[in-house]
């Protein structure tokens, strides 16, 4: 097997602490979920998504967190408990998958640890 290194850069080559802000306004506002994600990711110097509340062309479904090429990052709250949110997730989820995109899902009783620890190809030290 071969492998290529490849760095992965902001493309709108933004600082650190520039694109933690800009992703703090894109995000959305009544989510303690989103919020304390983010807050993670920058506090401990982690790789930070590429956008927030990110538009998947052709489909009616919108990753709270997207690093680009193909990860959607799902921060379930409280209101995710509900049955029929549950049911609507996991099939907007599932249509993701099958179209090719990495799903992750942080839901909010979880450690965000142990949820980041599982992908250190996509959560790494960046400072």
């Amino acid at each position: 097997m071969v492998c290529e290194p490849s760095i992965v850069t902001n493309p709108l080559s933004e600082d650190y602490d520039f694109q933690y802000k800009r992703l703090e306004a894109e995000r959305d506002p009544n989510s303690s979920t989103e919020e304390k994600f983010l807050k993670f990711l920058h506090t401990n110097k982690l790789r930070l998504p590429d956008n927030a509340q990110h538009k998947i062309s052709g489909y009616y479904v919108m990753p709270d967190f997207f690093y680009k090429p193909d990860v959607c990052v799902f921060c379930d709250g409280s209101v995710h408990d509900k049955p029929q949110v549950k049911e609507d997730d996991s099939q907007k989820r599932d249509m993701l998958k099958k179209a090719g995109y990495q799903v992750l899902s942080w839901y909010y009783k979880d450690s965000l640890d142990e949820f980041v620890a599982k992908r250190p190809d996509i959560f790494f030290k960046v400072k």
